[in-house]
């Protein structure tokens, strides 16, 4: 039990984090809705599967869905280390969707310039 709640300890912060970049992203109209709805429907989804982790284990374990053991404090930090990396992702793809956007208005601007000169 303890380590279920060390799971959801460790890694809601990076569901909150994740939730509140993509609301913050939204207002500031860097994303597109689909997008900043999409991504918080999978933080969601990653949060209650957080918070229904144990139940979701005995139920797999009792319908002998799979062979492994209880949880152990490595499976703890390797889940925790595999959400780190998907905040990471959605980061950094944020970042260069942006930096691919700000490329494609500057080059919009120098065609506009170029092509104004005689």
């Amino acid at each position: 039990m303890l380590k279920y709640v060390l799971l959801f300890l460790f890694n809601i912060a990076f569901v909150i984090i994740g939730i509140g970049r993509n609301l913050q992203a939204l207002s500031q109209h860097r994303v597109s809705r689909f997008r900043a709805v999409t991504t918080i429907v999978l933080w969601v989804l990653v949060g209650l599967g957080l918070l229904f982790a144990e139940p979701i284990f005995r139920y797999l374990q009792i319908n002998s869905l799979t062979d492994s053991t209880p949880l152990s404090l490595y499976d703890v930090v390797a889940i925790t280390a595999g959400i780190f990396s998907v905040s990471m992702i959605f980061r950094l793809y944020s970042k260069v969707d942006r930096l691919e956007q700000r490329l494609d208005q500057l080059n919009r601007e120098l065609s506009i310039r170029l092509s104004n000169k005689p």
